[in-house]
């Protein structure tokens, strides 16, 4: 849940109480869950990212999609990846987000997650530009 909190506080901006929320995630989540696994490195990547360390938060960001993939959550599969996505186009690789995307996409039409999914066609359709 601390890795939901982060993700909430980082949307709000406020990336130093969203990394926080990170380390009490990172600190509690097991090895063996891959949705606190994941959702940790998720928010790091993106804070990272942010605060220009966009290499680390690159790294982060596959780290936790190689991580949800062993698992069947699709949307969070999909969730990853707009994060992802979102690293790149902070690093100024707006052509190299369109991929995540449209997996992120695929994942979200396919769990039928509509909400998601037209968030992510919106966000799809500015990337193209």
């Amino acid at each position: 849940m601390a890795a939901m909190l982060a993700d909430a506080l980082y949307a709000q901006g406020r990336l130093d109480d969203a990394e926080a929320a990170v380390q009490r995630s990172r600190k509690s989540a097991t090895s063996d869950d891959f949705n606190a696994q994941a959702g940790w490195r998720a928010a790091q990547a993106k804070i990272l990212a942010r605060r220009g360390d966009l290499e680390e938060g690159e790294r982060l960001a596959r780290e936790a999609i190689e991580i949800i993939d062993r698992s069947d959550e699709l949307s969070h599969q999909g969730d990853f990846r707009v994060g992802l996505a979102e690293v790149l186009q902070l690093a100024g690789r707006t052509d190299e987000s369109i991929p995540m995307l449209e997996e992120a996409l695929e994942r979200y039409e396919q769990k039928e997650n509509r909400v998601a999914a037209d968030t992510t066609r919106a966000l799809l359709a500015e990337a193209r530009g």
